[in-house]
C-alpha cells in the first residue's frame, strides 16, 4: 500500500510546501476532527505544560489517520501488502524541538508500530495557529474535597473487566478513581455514565468520571474500524488527567487471555489480533510518557495474569455482582440494543459468556441479553461459526499441550509478552503464560461438562440443535486427539529457563545447532526464522528480502565468508524508497533486537 501523507494543523502557508496529502484540523470552522474532554476538575486548569497540548493533538491526529485509511481484507491474498499501511505525518506543534529529539521520535514510532503493525514517519513544524489546552477541556462543576487522596487514572470502557477492575482498585486501596471513557455512541455512553454513577454511590467522593469525545467528524467519516491506535489516544488523555491530578498511576484492566490475544485461527494475522492492552504496548507507551513528563508515570494492567473468570472475583458483594448486567462487552456496538446488548458471536461476547458461566454468575448475566445463545444458538454466518469453533477448539488444545508444546506453538507470543516485563525473568513470564492458559482451558472444559450433564437426554437421543457449539464439542471428542498434541510438542525447541529459577520441564539437550533456517512467506508477507519467530513489519520484511537476495548471490558465486557483499544504509534506502536512511537504520535496530530476544528465549 502506498505511503499516506497527512498534514495536521498546518497553516495555509505551511500546507503549500507539500504536494497533495490529506488535511486534518482540530480547530477552526473547517475542522474535521473532534476532541473534547468533559468534567476535568476546575481547580487544575492553571496547569498547562505546552507538551501536553502537543501530545493530545498528536494522538488525535494519529487516531484520525488510522480511521481514515482502509486496510485490506482479512483473507490471505495480498494480506501483507494490503493490511499493513505506511503513514507520513506532518504535524504542527508548540514545541517542535522536544518532538524532534531522536529518542522521543523513535519511542513514538515504536509504540505506534507495535500497536498498529503499520509504518509511521513524523515531521514536526512550528504551530502558527497554537491553541490552549483549555480549549479541549470542559471543566466540571461538581464539588470536591479540599483534602484529597491520591488518584488512580483508570481507562473505563464500561465493559466487564474495566468495571471489575475499578471495583478492585477502590476496594483494595484508598485512592480516588478517575474514570476516563471514550464516547462511542449514545447507548454505550449511557451505560458508562450509569455504571460510573453506581460506583459513586458505592464509594462516595472517590469516583470521578471523565467522558472523552474524540475522532473524525461527519465531514470526514471513518472508513477503518479496527482502531489499533486507540490505546495511544486513551493513554495520552489519561496522561493529561494524571498530570492534572498529580498522579503517576494509569491503569488498564483487561484479562490476560484477551490482552495477550493468542491467534485462534491461521487467518488471524498482523493486527487482527489486537494489541490494545498487550504488556509490550503498555510498556512502550509508558516509556514514551516518561520521556515527556516530569513524573515517573506507571502504566499497568493488574489483571494481566488473570483469566476473565478470575477477574470476576473482584466483585464481592451481591450489589456489585448485580451490576454485571449493566456492563457491555460486545465489540459490535453499532447493533447495540437495550434488550440484547450483546451479539453473542464476537470474540468479546464469547469470552464474557465463558467467564460468567465458569464463575457461576450466569444469573447476573442473563442469556436473554445475547442475540445468540452460547451453547445452542444457531450461528447463521460462516465467520461467526468459525469464530466460535476456533475459540473453543483452541481452549481445548491448551490443556493438552506440554510446556514444550506451548514453546513450539507460541514462541512469538511468549517472546513478545516477555518484552513487556523487562524486570522479570523470561522463565517466570513463560510459566505465568502457560499456567494462565491452562486454567482458562480447564474453565472452558468445565462449562461444557456442566452443559452436557444438564442436556444428557438430548445428548443420548442426539437431539441437540444442529451446528450448536455443544453438539460440536460432544461429537468432536474435544476437538484434538492426544496423538496430535504429542506431535506438536516435538517440532521445535523448548523454552530454557533462567538459571536462578526452577526450570520449565524441557526435553533432553540435543546436538548444538550451528545453522538456522530462514524462510520467506510471500503469501502472508513475512519472514520466518527457525526457532525464534516471524518478522512481520512491512519495512523490515522488504529489508530482509534484500539482504537474503544478497546472501543467495554470494552463495551462488561460492564466495568465502570474508568476501560476502555488504549493503550500506544509504544503498538500502535507495532500493527501498520512500523509506529514508534513518528509517532503514531504525528497521535494522528493531530486527537485531527482535532476533536477540528470540535467541535469549531459546
Amino acid at each position: 500500500m502506498p505511503e499516506q501523507l497527512f498534514l495536521c494543523g498546518l497553516s495555509s502557508h505551511q500546507r503549500s510546501e507539500y504536494d497533495g496529502g490529506c488535511e486534518l484540523k482540530l480547530n477552526g470552522p473547517d475542522k474535521n476532527i473532534r476532541l473534547e474532554i468533559d468534567d476535568i476538575r476546575k481547580r487544575f486548569l492553571t496547569i498547562e505544560p505546552p507538551y501536553l497540548t502537543d501530545l493530545l493533538e498528536i494522538a488525535s491526529y494519529v487516531f484520525a489517520a488510522d480511521c481514515a485509511v482502509r486496510r485490506g481484507g482479512i483473507t490471505f491474498p495480498r494480506m501483507g501488502q494490503d493490511w499493513r499501511r505506511e503513514f507520513r505525518m506532518v504535524i504542527a506543534v508548540s514545541e517542535p524541538s522536544i518532538w524532534e529529539e531522536p529518542s522521543l521520535t523513535n519511542a513514538l514510532c515504536e509504540v505506534l508500530e507495535f500497536l498498529s503493525d503499520d509504518t509511521w514517519r513524523f515531521e514536526f513544524v512550528p504551530s502558527e495557529e497554537p491553541v490552549s489546552l483549555q480549549d479541549y477541556l470542559t471543566p466540571s462543576t461538581a464539588p470536591f474535597d479540599a483534602v484529597e487522596e491520591e488518584a488512580s487514572i483508570i481507562l473505563f470502557s464500561g465493559g466487564l473487566d474495566s468495571f471489575a477492575g475499578t471495583v478492585h482498585e477502590l476496594n483494595t486501596t484508598n485512592r480516588k478513581a478517575v474514570l476516563v471513557s471514550r464516547k462511542i455512541f449514545s447507548g454505550i455512553d449511557k451505560r458508562q455514565r450509569e455504571l460510573a454513577n453506581e460506583l459513586k454511590k458505592l464509594f462516595p467522593k472517590r469516583v470521578f468520571h471523565v467522558p472523552v469525545d474524540a475522532g473524525l467528524t461527519i465531514k470526514s467519516r471513518a472508513v477503518e474500524h479496527t482502531q489499533r491506535t486507540r490505546t495511544f489516544l486513551l493513554s495520552a488523555i489519561a496522561h493529561v488527567a494524571a498530570t492534572i491530578e498529580a498522579s503517576s498511576r494509569i491503569l488498564f484492566f483487561e484479562n490476560g487471555i484477551m490482552s495477550i490475544n493468542l491467534p485462534i485461527s491461521g487467518q488471524v494475522v498482523g493486527t487482527r489480533a489486537s494489541r490494545s492492552t498487550h504488556p509490550r504496548s503498555l510498556l512502550l507507551m509508558q516509556n514514551l510518557l516518561r520521556r515527556l513528563g516530569e513524573q515517573n508515570v506507571e502504566i499497568k494492567n493488574p489483571f494481566i495474569w488473570r483469566t476473565k473468570t478470575e477477574t470476576l472475583e473482584a466483585l464481592k458483594s451481591e450489589y456489585e455482582r448485580n451490576l454485571i448486567r449493566r456492563t457491555v462487552s460486545c465489540s459490535r456496538t453499532r447493533n447495540f440494543s437495550i434488550e440484547t446488548p450483546h451479539c453473542g458471536t464476537c470474540a468479546q461476547c464469547l469470552q464474557r459468556r465463558i467467564s460468567t458461566l465458569a464463575a457461576g454468575l450466569s444469573t447476573h448475566d442473563p442469556g436473554l441479553g445475547y442475540e445468540v445463545d452460547f451453547f445452542e444458538g444457531a450461528r447463521e454466518k460462516s465467520d461467526d461459526r468459525k469464530m466460535a469453533i476456533d475459540t473453543i477448539r483452541s481452549a481445548f488444545e491448551y490443556r493438552k499441550l506440554s510446556e514444550e508444546g506451548f514453546a513450539c506453538g507460541f514462541v512469538d507470543e511468549i517472546t513478545s509478552v516477555a518484552g513487556g516485563f523487562p524486570d522479570k525473568t523470561k522463565s517466570s513470564i513463560a510459566r505465568n503464560f502457560v499456567d494462565m492458559f491452562r486454567r482458562y482451558s480447564n474453565e472452558v472444559r468445565e462449562i461444557f461438562l456442566n452443559a452436557a450433564r444438564e442436556k444428557v437426554e438430548a445428548v443420548v437421543d442426539r437431539t441437540l440443535p444442529t451446528h450448536s457449539l455443544l453438539e460440536f464439542v460432544i461429537r468432536s471428542e474435544g476437538f484434538l486427539h492426544d496423538e496430535e498434541a504429542e506431535t506438536l510438542t516435538t517440532e521445535t525447541p523448548a523454552l530454557i529457563a533462567d538459571e536462578e529459577e526452577p526450570p520449565l520441564k524441557t526435553a533432553e539437550a540435543s546436538t548444538p545447532i550451528d545453522e538456522f533456517r530462514i524462510s520467506l512467506d510471500d503469501q502472508r508477507n513475512l519472514v520466518r526464522i527457525e526457532g525464534i519467530g516471524s518478522i512481520k513489519n512491512a519495512t523490515e520484511v522488504i529489508l530482509m528480502k534484500l539482504l537474503i537476495k544478497q546472501r543467495e548471490e554470494d552463495l551462488k558465486q561460492k564466495l568465502a565468508p570474508e568476501n560476502y557483499g555488504a549493503r550500506t544504509a544509504k544503498d538500502l534506502a535507495d532500493a527501498m524508497k520512500p523509506v529514508d536512511e534513518v528509517g532503514i537504520r531504525k528497521a535494522i535496530s528493531r530486527i537485531r533486537k527482535s532476533i536477540t530476544e528470540g535467541y535469549e528465549m531459546l
